[in-house]
C-alpha cells in the first residue's frame, strides 16, 4: 500500500466521522452510500473509504490496480456511544471483490465475538 493511501484514508475517516456526528452519512448498498450492513455478518458495518491504486506482489504484470478500501466496525449494544474497529481491509472491485469482502466481514465478525468473550 502506498504511504499516500494511508494519508487519504485518515482524512476520509476523519471527514466521514464528522459527517456521522452531524447525521449526514448515508446508509445502503450502493457505492454512493457511506455505510452498509454486511449480509453475511449482520453485526458488522462497513464504512467505504477512498480507493487507491496498488501493485499486488503476486501479480506478474506488476501494474497498479484499483483497490476498494473498507473499514469494518460494530456498535456494541452494551457499550453505548462506542464504535469497535474490527478491521481496515482492501478488496478488488467487481464480483471477485465480493468474495474477498465476505471473508473480511466474517473475520470482522469473529473479532467482535472475541471482544465479547464469545470467541
Amino acid at each position: 500500500m502506498p504511504e499516500s493511501a494511508g494519508v487519504s484514508w485518515a482524512q476520509d475517516i476523519h471527514t466521514k466521522m464528522k459527517r456521522a456526528e452531524r447525521g449526514e452519512c448515508t446508509f445502503g448498498p450502493t457505492q454512493q452510500d457511506d455505510v452498509d450492513q454486511m449480509a453475511c455478518a449482520p453485526i458488522v458495518l462497513e464504512l467505504r473509504l477512498v480507493d487507491y491504486f496498488g501493485v499486488d506482489p503476486d501479480d506478474p504484470d506488476g501494474e497498479p490496480h484499483r483497490r476498494h478500501t473498507r473499514l469494518y466496525f460494530t456498535e456494541p449494544a452494551d457499550e453505548p456511544d462506542q464504535l469497535l474497529l474490527l478491521g481496515l481491509m482492501s478488496k478488488c472491485p467487481g464480483p471477485v471483490g465480493l468474495g474477498e469482502q465476505n471473508v473480511h466481514a466474517c473475520r470482522a465478525r469473529d473479532r467482535a465475538h472475541e471482544h465479547r468473550g464469545r470467541g
